[in-house]
């Protein structure tokens, strides 16, 4: 187990979860912070301003936090950080500063393993969203 994280400690693949998704290069030990963004710099989108089934619209729903009438978003949708693929999971392995720009290993992470967050402590509407899906049965 490895006490830091650099640039080359994530790659991105194709996630069991939803989409892509971030995994580990080696192994980290529990309360390592990981360096999943180059910075904390994101941009604000606010909702009233996307028009839905836009391709911004699209990209907002699957990469942006989504915050009371905002979007918390890259600044650049061409050039984002691994951490913006962070999938969402009951169970995560990584947890969020109080400024949620900042992440730290909640339990050791083995090489290999997939970097999940629990979406619900990012916002209420995150935690709504998630909350909705749970709720749906599969299927339908």
């Amino acid at each position: 187990m490895t006490d830091n994280t650099t640039e080359l400690s994530f790659l991105l693949k194709p996630s069991p979860l939803a989409g892509s998704g971030v995994f580990s290069t080696h192994n980290i030990k529990q309360g390592v912070p990981l360096l999943l963004f180059a910075d904390d710099q994101y941009r604000v989108i606010r909702k009233e301003t996307v028009v839905e089934g836009s391709l911004l619209h699209t990209l907002c729903q699957t990469f942006a936090v989504n915050v009371a009438d905002e979007y918390h978003c890259p600044m650049n949708f061409n050039q984002m950080d691994v951490g913006w693929h962070l999938n969402h999971s009951d169970t995560p392995n990584a947890v969020p500063d109080e400024s949620r720009n900042n992440y730290s290993a909640l339990r050791d992470i083995e090489q290999g393993e997939e970097i999940t967050i629990d979406y619900r402590v990012l916002s209420p509407e995150e935690a709504a969203e998630i909350d909705t899906t749970l709720s749906v049965p599969i299927g339908i």
